[in-house]
């Protein structure tokens, strides 16, 4: 990351396994971190958002919330749910520059989970904001899997994460390749 990006991060901090890795990178990296929960209604919200504060507590950054009512939420696909996410965090970043970071990864059926996405909602920052502030996914690339094992080797408190995702683990001894 440029130098004049690297301080501030905003991460979308859901309480799950990945957005809880994503605080891990940056604060392991110096950054100046907070992070953002979204209330938008989800069927987990409150188990979600127990966790995030507590992992908020735990990582000793801000978290701040913002709550979106007025429609109701099933469980499944949620269209539009990231680019809703990063539109409101880009809206409560409040900083001139910096980083807004989105634990989305690769293995899922979502088109906003891929670099596409990433690339396209980078546009739309750039229109508001001038390459001021930046989407980071530093998980893009990676599996629930990886991120898994990442996590067990830096001691994230896995324990203190809700995730509605877990699906999108495969255990080892299916992996292609796998010889367990």
């Amino acid at each position: 990351m440029d130098n004049l990006l690297k301080g501030k991060v905003l991460v979308l901090l859901s309480g799950g396994i990945d957005s809880t890795a994503c605080v891990e990178y940056y604060v392991s990296r110096a950054y100046s971190v907070s992070a953002l929960f979204v209330d938008y209604g989800q069927p987990y919200m409150t188990q979600e958002k127990a966790a995030a504060t507590a992992i908020a507590k735990y990582y000793h950054i801000p978290l701040g919330e913002i709550k979106i009512s007025g429609f109701s939420i099933s469980e499944g696909y949620i269209p539009a749910r990231n680019s809703i996410l990063l539109n409101l965090a880009l809206l409560c970043f409040g900083q001139e520059s910096g980083i807004v970071a989105i634990g989305i990864h690769a293995g899922t059926p979502y088109a906003d989970c891929s670099p596409d996405f990433a690339n396209l909602m980078q546009q739309i920052y750039d229109l508001y904001e001038e390459g001021r502030i930046r989407i980071d996914a530093p998980f893009l690339q990676w599996t629930k899997n990886e991120i898994w094992e990442h996590a067990k080797i830096q001691k994230i408190p896995l324990h203190m994460t809700h995730s509605t995702n877990l699906n999108d683990l495969v255990p080892l001894a299916e992996q292609p390749g796998s010889d367990q």
